[in-house]
């Protein structure tokens, strides 16, 4: 008996471990939590991005966030919106940017990487996030709202 639960206790690790997100290039990403959109080419990501007080974007590094797609098994990077070009008041970042998707319902992730650092430049952070962007028959919306808040530094 006791053989079996081990048995049933190691599958079901097995399972939950598969079915975990796991984008390529993302070093231990915090999860982002992202709305559904209509099965569709094309949608918006409305990205929402708060830097921690006295934290500016690094502008000689990529912050962006991507669009995955899953082909073959695999996640493919199929889109990207560079966030270094962008106008911000203070901490936050507001854009709505229109996306293509390869597919109209097929599995779909975002990603993003922020490099952001003190306003003087000396203490800089890297921010993975990824999430599931699920793609609806329903009524959805075809804005997708991606909520990052980036990390603050830690000492």
């Amino acid at each position: 008996m006791r053989s079996f639960v081990t048995v049933l206790i190691v599958l079901f690790c097995l399972v939950s471990w598969s079915e975990k997100l796991s984008l390529p290039g993302y070093y231990k990403p915090k999860e982002l939590k992202l709305t559904p959109i209509q099965k569709s080419t094309e949608a918006y990501l409305n990205i929402n991005l708060i830097l921690p007080k006295g934290q500016k974007l690094n502008k000689k590094a990529r912050s962006e966030v991507s669009i995955f797609e899953k082909w073959n098994g695999q996640w493919q990077k199929t889109g990207r919106v560079n966030l270094n070009n962008t106008f911000s008041f203070g901490q936050e970042i507001h854009l709505k940017q229109k996306v293509s998707f390869q597919s109209t319902s097929g599995p779909t992730a975002v990603g993003a990487t922020i490099y952001h650092c003190a306003k003087d430049g000396r203490f800089c952070v890297i921010d993975y996030y990824q999430g599931l962007l699920e793609r609806s028959d329903n009524e959805a919306s075809k804005v997708a709202n991606v909520k990052i808040k980036a990390t603050p530094p830690s000492f």
